[in-house]
């Protein structure tokens, strides 16, 4: 791993089929990083040496998009960019491309979906509220009334409960697609299409990611590519304000146009 410290976004090295992942300090960044127990807020994966394919919720276009790298770094921090040894074939491009295409010609599948995108994130917080929650209870058992043979059930049921439902859920997706009651929702979102993409190329990053029980996530990305022992490289960028910079230049701005009013 390297870091490089970049004057501008456009400095960026990618190649076709990388995996960018990105940090951001804007509110919606800062609730996913707290929803996922993660830095990574977004991902995206590169069909060129300058281009990416993301879904984004940008206010702009909340779809599927194929932008300049420094459009999907907008608002970015930093970035870290797990480098595929060799790009990208024509051939895996033409499916590459071929995927996105299919999934942007139908509006339903290639609309940025906050709901899907959402419940991604709820697995890591169930996950931690459970544990803590059976850690109270258990301690307080053991104190109050010696409890200790509900703790055999209660661990495991706070700690595979989440899992077992979603393994239950996509199995039923899968076996009865056109169920409306068992169907996945459709729509996109980050990480859930660079995995779609994975998948269409039939990579070892969607091996990984398959065994995921819930939707994936960022951090889930990025975990499959450390697995699959891709180098990596993280860019931090000076010519993007943090969360509570931005805070601090519109308040400053606004008392600024107040006072030349006043004046």
């Amino acid at each position: 791993m390297t870091t490089d410290i970049l004057d501008e976004k456009k400095h960026i090295q990618i190649k076709p089929g990388d995996i960018v992942l990105m940090n951001t300090n804007t509110p919606p960044g800062v609730i996913i990083k707290l929803g996922t127990v993660s830095n990574y807020t977004h991902v995206a994966i590169a069909v060129s040496y300058n281009e990416v394919l993301e879904s984004t919720p940008d206010k702009e276009n909340q779809d599927l998009r194929r932008v300049h790298i420094t459009t999907a770094l907008k608002d970015a921090t930093s970035a870290v960019v797990y480098k595929r040894e060799m790009p990208l074939t024509k051939s895996e491009l033409r499916k590459l491309v071929a995927m996105y295409e299919a999934l942007k010609a139908d509006p339903n599948k290639s609309k940025y979906h906050r709901g899907i995108a959402g419940a991604a994130g709820v697995p890591a917080f169930i996950n931690v509220v459970s544990t803590l929650s059976t850690v109270v209870v258990g301690i307080t058992g053991i104190w109050f009334v010696g409890a200790i043979p509900y703790l055999a059930v209660m661990i495991p049921t706070a700690l595979f409960a989440p899992k077992i439902v979603r393994r239950l859920s996509r199995w039923l997706s899968k076996k009865y697609p056109d169920n409306w009651f068992t169907k996945e929702l459709e729509g996109s979102y980050c990480s859930g299409f660079v995995a779609k993409a994975e998948e269409a190329l039939e990579s070892n990053i969607w091996t990984y990611v398959d065994r995921k029980p819930y939707d994936p996530r960022p951090k889930d990305i990025a975990y499959a590519c450390k697995k699959n022992k891709m180098k990596w490289v993280q860019y931090d960028f000076k010519d993007t304000p943090t969360f509570w910079s931005k805070v601090l230049r519109d308040v400053f701005t606004s008392v600024k146009a107040r006072l030349y009013k006043i004046a």
